[in-house]
């Protein structure tokens, strides 16, 4: 079956309107430049989140956590608790023991860590000061006072804590936030908990 042409009236109309759809197309390329959906001027960039070596903890610096022997690091820094004792003399208050800590820091962020920012806390929050720098000489090792950025450093950390406290779990937390730096807050907790640290007479 035969379809009848179209006729002239109808057929003006159609070309008329296919011609103004392709009008409209080409503008607007002409004013986008190109043929798609609008982009963004920019295209936001992500900060990446720095990695850590270790058990992440809560809070909101960057916290990461471990165990005496373990190597945990975050923001640059690494740390290393090799070894923990206790000894029942030489301590400067009667009922009270030297808590030793030998450790290992590599420092590769802008904060200079000094000993006053690496403290020993036990269960109950009581937080201990280091008198590496004045008691380190009876141990023949040398103190752990200070690691610059860009330094690694070993040396012993020197507690003094109540003798009952050994019995709580003990940890060793190095908490940096001096508000110079333009690292964020950084803490790495080593916890004791799994050690024995009996009360032993200093060498």
């Amino acid at each position: 079956m035969k379809r009848k042409p179209l006729s002239q009236p109808k057929a003006m109309i159609i070309v008329a309107v296919v011609a103004g759809v392709f009008s409209l197309l080409a503008a607007a390329i002409a004013a986008k430049g190109v043929w798609g959906p609008d982009l963004p001027a920019s295209i936001p960039t992500l900060t990446p989140k720095p990695t850590v070596v270790g058990t992440p903890l809560m809070g909101e610096d960057i916290s990461v956590g471990g165990v005496v022997g373990e190597t945990i690091s975050a923001n640059n820094i690494t740390v290393v608790v090799d070894e923990v004792t206790a000894y029942s003399e030489n301590a400067l208050t009667t009922g009270y023991v030297l808590v030793v800590v030998k450790a290992r820091i590599s420092n590769g962020s802008c904060y200079y860590i000094i000993s006053p920012f690496i403290k020993l806390i036990d269960d109950f929050s009581n937080e201990y000061v280091d008198w590496g720098a004045a008691l380190a000489g009876n141990f023949q090792l040398p103190a752990l006072s200070s690691v610059p950025n860009g330094k690694s450093a070993a040396g012993i950390l020197v507690y003094q804590v109540p003798e009952p406290a050994l019995a709580n779990k003990l940890r060793l937390s190095i908490n940096l936030s001096d508000g110079i730096c333009s690292e964020p807050p950084t803490r790495l907790v080593v916890f004791f908990n799994d050690v024995i640290i009996p009360a032993t007479p200093t060498p």
